[in-house]
C-alpha cells in the first residue's frame, strides 16, 4: 500500500514548483491581458479624436485653424498609412511604432 504523505516541515512554507510555474505563467497571462486592454481602450479614445477631427466642418474655419486641421489631418493620414503598411509586413502598429491600428483607410 502507499505510503501516505508527510506533512511538510514547520520551516518548509513554500508550494512545490510545479504550482510555483503555474501561478507565475498565469500572472504573466493576466499581465499581458491587462497591458492589451489598455492598449485597446487608448486605440478607441485615439481613433474618436481622429474622426471628430476629420469630420469637422471647415467652411467656419479662420486661416489659422484652417492650417492646424489640415496639418492635423495629414499626420491622421500619415498614421493610417504606416499603421496599413505595417500590417501588410505582418508587424504589428504597436510594436513597430507607427501608431494608429490600420483599421480605418484614410
Amino acid at each position: 500500500m502507499d505510503r501516505p504523505q508527510e506533512p511538510p516541515a514547520a520551516g518548509d512554507a513554500s508550494p512545490p514548483p510545479a504550482v510555483v510555474d503555474v501561478a507565475v505563467g498565469a500572472r504573466k497571462e493576466l499581465d499581458m491581458k491587462m497591458i492589451a486592454a489598455k492598449e485597446a481602450k487608448a486605440m478607441k479614445e485615439l481613433l474618436a479624436e481622429e474622426r471628430e477631427i476629420m469630420m469637422m466642418r471647415t467652411d467656419g474655419m479662420d486661416e489659422d485653424q484652417l492650417a492646424w486641421w489640415k496639418e492635423t489631418k495629414a499626420d491622421i493620414i500619415a498614421r493610417k498609412k504606416a499603421a496599413r503598411q505595417a500590417r501588410d509586413q505582418g508587424e504589428s502598429p504597436a510594436s513597430g511604432g507607427a501608431g494608429g491600428d490600420g483599421s480605418v483607410d484614410g
